[in-house]
This record gives structure tokens, C-alpha cells and sequence, in this order.
């Protein structure tokens, strides 16, 4: 049985180094999903109205088109960084060329459930009651560590929609508590200097404006810089979660793409 155990300190350290590796990619993805998708909200804004629920007007279907547009995005980063995460920890090379070929071949199923994904958290925002935010926060973070693994299972083993579901939960079953500890501490990283910069700068720095009344701040930067980490996070899980429940070299499976 292999040694590898799953643990926060090993998962992030391990993710770090991996960024290090990966980071003339993981530029490439920032850049090639993160300005589309700030292009597609500012036109879904533009064309629908305010991101809103509401029971009349147009508010809740720009809420679902722009919950679905950064699924597509989100989807085509997970599937790419994935593979290329494995790669690398399989001791393989992560070519560019061959990391985007898999990320778009995957890209569908993952975008599927990366909408859907981003539309509860949309709308549980939409709440203003204690208790529902309460509620809705819970649930989407228990969705959210469930399907943890569904972009390693989907890219790396191939599985489809349905089955590639049913895989995260098994291999996630026992260690949600450190998927939490994980996820926690990479979001405060990342949040406590957004709400810094939002006491500064309420309207965000601007850094360049993809239309006529639509900014780019460090905000939005960041939120795609998560969303990427997250992607990178959550293989690294799946390499060390497979490896010590089924004692099964990860790099047996990459191979099948090569």
C-alpha cells in the first residue's frame, strides 16, 4: 500500500510547487478564459439588465446566462490545469499543446457542472435572510466538496457526466473535513486582501477596461487566480486521495492520454 497520505500542509505545499512548474500555462489560462469572461458578463449585463432574481423583467435570466457563461470558462480551466497538475506529479511532461487538447476535449462535461455550480452560488447570494444564507452557504459548500474530484475523474480517468459524479463522492467520502480545511484557508488568502482593496478602493483598481463602462479590477483578477489555484488544489487531492485509497500510481492512468 503506498505511503502517500492525503493532509492540508502536504496538499498545498505540493499545489504551490506545482504552480511553480505550471505557471507559464497557468498564465495562458488566466488570460485566454479570464478576459473572455469578463467580456461575456459585461455584454450579458449590458444586453439583460443586473444579474438579478426577480419574479418579472429580464434580471434572472442574466443571472443564469452569466452563472452559465462562467461555467464554460471555468470548465475549460479545470479540464486544462488538471491534466496538467497529474502530469507533473506523475513525473511526466506537461507539454502545453497536449495539457489544452485534454482540457477541451473535457471541456463540455466539466462546463456543465461548473454552471451549475456558479448558478447556486448566485443565487444563494441573492438571499438576505440570516438563516437562508446560513442554509445556502452550507449546502453549496457540501456541494462543493463533493464534487471536489469531478475534474480529476473526468480528465484524468476519462469517466463520463454521471459516473465521474459518483467517483468524487466515493473518493471523497472521509476526508471532507480536510477538502474543507483546504478550501478555507486558500479563500482567506485570497479574500482578506480583496476586502482590503475593497476599503481602499470600493469601485476596485482598475487595470483596463474591455468596454466602454466595464472595468477589469484586481478583484476580478483575483477571483480568476483562485479559480485556476482551485483547479491545481483539487488534482493534487485526487493524486494523493486515489494513491492512499487504492494504493494505484496515478501515472498509470495519465498514460492512457499520452
Amino acid at each position: 500500500m503506498s505511503t502517500t497520505r492525503f493532509g492540508v500542509g502536504r496538499t498545498l505545499s505540493q499545489s504551490f510547487a506545482v504552480l511553480f512548474r505550471l505557471f507559464p500555462l497557468f498564465l495562458i489560462v488566466l488570460v485566454v478564459t479570464g478576459v473572455p469572461e469578463m467580456y461575456a458578463g459585461h455584454w450579458i449585463t449590458e444586453r439583460l439588465g443586473e444579474p438579478v432574481l426577480q419574479l418579472h423583467g429580464s434580471g434572472t435570466i442574466s443571472l443564469i446566462c452569466g452563472s452559465l457563461a462562467t461555467g464554460i470558462f471555468d470548465g475549460l480551466t479545470y479540464g486544462v490545469l488538471t491534466f496538467a497538475t497529474v502530469r507533473i506529479l506523475s513525473g511526466d511532461p506537461a507539454r502545453i499543446q497536449a495539457c489544452i487538447r485534454r482540457g477541451v476535449a473535457v471541456w463540455p462535461q466539466l462546463a456543465v457542472v461548473m454552471g451549475l455550480q456558479e448558478l447556486c452560488w448566485q443565487v444563494s447570494s441573492e438571499t438576505h435572510h440570516i438563516v437562508t444564507q446560513v442554509v445556502d452557504l452550507t449546502a453549496n459548500m457540501l456541494i462543493l466538496i463533493a464534487l471536489w474530484l469531478y475534474s480529476a475523474t473526468v480528465a484524468v480517468e476519462g469517466r463520463g457526466l454521471g459516473d465521474g459524479i459518483r467517483r468524487s463522492l466515493s473518493l471523497v467520502s472521509g476526508n471532507g473535513l480536510r477538502i474543507l480545511a483546504i478550501l478555507l484557508i486558500v479563500v482567506g488568502m485570497v479574500v482578506i486582501p480583496a476586502v482590503v482593496i475593497d476599503e481602499i478602493a470600493p469601485d476596485g483598481f482598475a487595470i483596463f477596461s474591455p468596454a466602454p463602462d466595464g472595468i477589469i479590477t484586481i478583484a476580478n483578477v483575483l477571483d480568476r487566480i483562485l479559480t485556476a489555484f482551485f483547479a491545481i488544489l483539487a488534482a493534487v487531492s485526487f493524486h494523493q486521495i486515489r494513491t492512499e485509497k487504492e494504493g494505484a500510481p496515478v501515472e498509470d492512468l495519465a498514460l492512457v492520454f499520452d
